[in-house]
């Protein structure tokens, strides 16, 4: 009986950490990079979003910047089928390059944050934030073509940034 009791607990302390703190800790640590960054360019705004369809919000005199954050795991690969149709595709072995992924499942959380069209005085740029990386980015071009994506091309008018490389691709956000 008291290897059953300890069982359980344990297997709901691995519950609530993987369900609230590691969540919170992964968010603290994206705010805590962007307001490195937003203080190294002192024109820069930068606000936790509250209560709203994306989570930070990067501002200056000319553009407005919309961050919503995707956490997945690293051994993955992300399809953008169409403009708000994105299909997450995870599992398996890192080391077997070229082999398909065993899971899938449909990226819903990010469709109202994709579908909205926001009417800003500045120009607005939305940018999906991918914590903390992702094997591959790619976008069908039609039924058989397929485009590797990366923070240099805005398919459907949004750019998508890796965590990992969020130095080098924030430049890149801010130039253009």
């Amino acid at each position: 009986m008291y290897y059953l009791i300890s069982g359980v607990v344990i297997i709901l302390l691995i519950v609530l950490i993987e369900m609230f703190f590691l969540p919170l800790y992964r968010k603290k640590k994206i705010e805590k990079k962007l307001l490195i960054l937003c203080e190294t360019n002192k024109q820069l705004n930068f606000k936790i979003a509250k209560k709203e369809l994306y989570d930070f919000i990067i501002e200056d005199d000319l553009n407005i910047i919309f961050i919503k954050c995707l956490f997945i795991s690293s051994n993955s690969m992300i399809t953008i089928n169409n403009k708000d149709t994105w299909v997450l595709s995870y599992g398996g072995i890192s080391q077997e390059k070229g082999k398909a992924f065993p899971q899938q499942k449909y990226l819903n959380e990010l469709v109202p944050f994709l579908k909205k069209e926001y009417k800003m005085n500045k120009e607005l740029k939305k940018i999906i934030l991918v914590y903390p990386k992702t094997t591959q980015i790619v976008r069908y071009l039609n039924e058989s073509e397929l485009e590797e994506i990366n923070i240099y091309k805005k398919p459907y008018g949004y750019q998508i940034m890796q965590f990992v490389n969020i130095d080098e691709e924030f430049k890149h956000i801010l130039l253009k």
